[in-house]
Order: C-alpha cells, then sequence, then structure tokens
C-alpha cells in the first residue's frame, strides 16, 4: 500500500519471512509444553489438526472473498491482510508460557549450542531429507497455477480452487490426527505419494478434472503435513528443552531447498513448457523416498542429550 515497488515488495517479503522464522515451532512448542502439563502429549497431533482444521473454515472464507476486493481497490486486500496480522498480533500477546519445569543447568545454552545438540551427524541427514521431501510440496506451487491456466482454469476461478482445497482440509481436520496410527515411515511414503499423484495428474493425464482433484486433495493433506511430522519428531524427542529449536530446523531445512528447487524448476519450464517441468518432479520424489526411509531409521536409533523435564 506505501511502498508499491519491487523495492518495497523485496523488503516485505524479507521481514514477514523474518516473523514466519519466529512464528516456526514456537507455536507447536507451545502447544506440546500445555499437553505436557495436561499429560495428553499422545494427543498433540489431534489437537493441533483440530486447531488447524478450525482455522481453515476462515481461511477458506478469507482466500475466496478477499481477491473480490482488488477490482474496488487494488489495496484493499493487502490493507485486510495488515489487519489479519494486527488481530494475530494482539491473540498472540495474550499467551502465557505453560508451567513445565526445566533443569536450570540445561537452559542455560546459547542458540548455536542449542542447535548443534539437535543436529548431529546422526540426525542431519534427516532433517535435511524430510525438509527437502516437505519442500517438495511447496516449491512447485507457482509452476501448479501455471499449470492450471494453461489446462484450461480461468484466474478468476483460482481463489475458489483454493477455497476448496481450504474447505476439504478443514473437513479431514477432525479425522487426520488417525494417521498417527502409522509408522513413521508409512506416513512419509504417504505425504510423498500424494505428491506424485498431483505432478502425475498435471504432467502425464494433463486432464483438467484430474488435475483439480488431485490439487484439492493435496491442499487438504498438505495442511497437516507440518504437524505430522512434528508428531513423530516429538514422539522421538519430547523431553527435549529446545523444542522451538528442534520443531523450526526441519522448517529452515525446508525453506533452504525450495530456494534451489524454484530455480531448477523454473528452468527446466523455461526449456521444456510447464507441464512437462512439473512431471520431471516426479523422478525427483522417487529418489526421495529411498533416502527418507533411511534418515527415519536414523534418526529413530539417535539419541539427543537427554534433559530433565518436570511438572
Amino acid at each position: 500500500v506505501f511502498f508499491p515497488s519491487f523495492a518495497g515488495i523485496l523488503l516485505a517479503s524479507i521481514i514477514i519471512a523474518m516473523g514466519y522464522s519466529f512464528l516456526s515451532g514456537s507455536m507447536d512448542a507451545l502447544i506440546h509444553d500445555s499437553l505436557v502439563v495436561l499429560k495428553r502429549t499422545n494427543d498433540y497431533a489431534k489437537v493441533a489438526s483440530r486447531a488447524q482444521s478450525l482455522s481453515l473454515i476462515v481461511n477458506a472464507a478469507i482466500i475466496a472473498l478477499i481477491p473480490l476486493l482488488y477490482p474496488i481497490d487494488e489495496r484493499l486486500p493487502f490493507i485486510v491482510g495488515a489487519l489479519a496480522y494486527l488481530i494475530l498480533f494482539s491473540l498472540a500477546s495474550l499467551l502465557t508460557e505453560p508451567p513445565v519445569h526445566h533443569d536450570p543447568e540445561k537452559a542455560e545454552r546459547t542458540f548455536v549450542r542449542a542447535v548443534r545438540q539437535i543436529v548431529t551427524r546422526k540426525t542431519v541427514l534427516f532433517f535435511s531429507t524430510a525438509g527437502l521431501a516437505m519442500a517438495l510440496a511447496t516449491a512447485l506451487v507457482d509452476l501448479y497455477n501455471l499449470s492450471f491456466i494453461e489446462l484450461g482454469l480461468s484466474p478468476q476461478y483460482m481463489g475458489l480452487l483454493y477455497a476448496a482445497g481450504s474447505v476439504a482440509g478443514a473437513a479431514i481436520g477432525f479425522v487426520v490426527h488417525h494417521l498417527r496410527h502409522l509408522s513413521f515411515k508409512q506416513y512419509a511414503t504417504l505425504d510423498l505419494s500424494i505428491n506424485i499423484m498431483v505432478m502425475a495428474a498435471i504432467g502425464l493425464t494433463q486432464s483438467l478434472p484430474l488435475v483439480i482433484a488431485a490439487q484439492i486433495i493435496n491442499m487438504a493433506m498438505w495442511r497437516y503435513q507440518g504437524i505430522m511430522y512434528q508428531h513423530y519428531i516429538l514422539q522421538i524427542f519430547g523431553n527435549t528443552r529446545y523444542k522451538a529449536t528442534l520443531l523450526s530446523i526441519t522448517n529452515n531445512f525446508k525453506i533452504a531447498h525450495e530456494i534451489w528447487l524454484v530455480l531448477i524448476f523454473t528452468g527446466l519450464a523455461s526449456q521444456f513448457g510447464v507441464l512437462n517441468a512439473v512431471s520431471m518432479g516426479i523422478w525427483v520424489v522417487l529418489a526421495v523416498w529411498p533416502v527418507l526411509m533411511i534418515s527415519i531409521s536414523r534418526l529413530q536409533r539417535a539419541k539427543l542429550q537427554p534433559v530433565i523435564v518436570t511438572q
């Protein structure tokens, strides 16, 4: 609204990325610490997914209606977005730390030492590979949008497509926690299979109805991808003092992978076309799967330096 230029957009993107870096892991850690106090840590996936489900109902309305403000005044969607973040800020200011008490000696560590405690030679393969697996679900989104248009979807209906994904996500949010009964490897395989489904629908079938159906399923399941990965990680390392750091590390690896994936696939799209570039992603996912399976096995055998948690 106030700095509508490339420099302004770049600066705003950097600032919002910094904000999300603080959010990443901290909200999830607050939920888990609250469940520690309530002695319900096994319900993390259930509680987090239902919270996500409720938020998706509001999200569906926002992404369906906000674009309609653009023809009235091109600044209105961004003003509404800023108001939404102010509401989020006010709600976050009301939160308090759950009364989980940690060993004071263990708590007096620097950020770098906390990261070094978590990212070790036994865990680095998992964090890097899991980050790549999660990045494959988001790095190609812009190519997906171009694919929808190339396959005949009018841009004005794009908001409705994403709203449908949010509605589907809200619907499954009350049952998706049952996926926790799958093993970590089984869930990771399911997650990668959904990515392949979308890529195959776009790059191989090139049928708009199939692509729309696949993308709605993909968006609905993607909403809970992070929660499920966090569930399995916390099952292994739930007693660590540094939950926010632990949970944000995978996201940081994901962001790093998104950078090169976007560059690679946009380059492929410029050479071979958008639809062909998306289909090439299938081979990347198939190559990632066995490495991810191995990394999960290594993670399950790894042991962080124990940290005592008392109530």
